[in-house]
């Protein structure tokens, strides 16, 4: 397309952009009781009334085979595997090797092992905490 510039003497050549009309159409669908599924995955009790003033999520990543160690944290802990795999090993349980789309809990003030396996890990975890209160994790050995 040739366009004339209003200051200059001749056609300059520039195209232009088309301009183009996008529609968006949206269905909407009613659900039905049969297009939704829930199960429950977790379901664990604690030890004691907790007064739950808020709940932090943390995504956190460790290199593979990274050791933590023996370790206890001062409120209860859910988490869910997103990738790679974790040894998880409570009190002198045995241990569990975890995968992605595993769920777990560590009780608060029990000895906890969480290691990274030979790929990393990197795991949702959850940890209500009371008022005022912030998570904390305590090394043992």
């Amino acid at each position: 397309m040739q366009l004339a510039h209003p200051h200059s003497r001749g056609p300059t050549h520039q195209t232009r952009a088309p301009r183009t009309l996008y529609l968006l159409v949206c269905t909407i669908q009613i659900m039905s009781a049969d297009q939704i599924t829930r199960q429950v995955v977790l379901d664990q009790t604690l030890p004691a009334d907790l007064p739950v003033r808020r709940v932090e999520a943390r995504r956190i990543t460790m290199a593979p085979n990274t050791a933590v160690g023996i370790h206890t944290h001062n409120g209860p802990v859910f988490g869910s595997i997103e990738t790679g795999s974790a040894v998880y090993q409570l009190r002198d349980d045995p241990e569990l090797t975890l995968y992605p789309g595993d769920l777990f809990y560590e009780p608060a003030d029990e000895p906890i092992r969480f290691d990274a396996g030979p790929d990393g890990v990197t795991f949702l975890a959850y940890f209500p905490v009371t008022d005022g209160q912030e998570a904390t994790l305590d090394l043992l050995k």
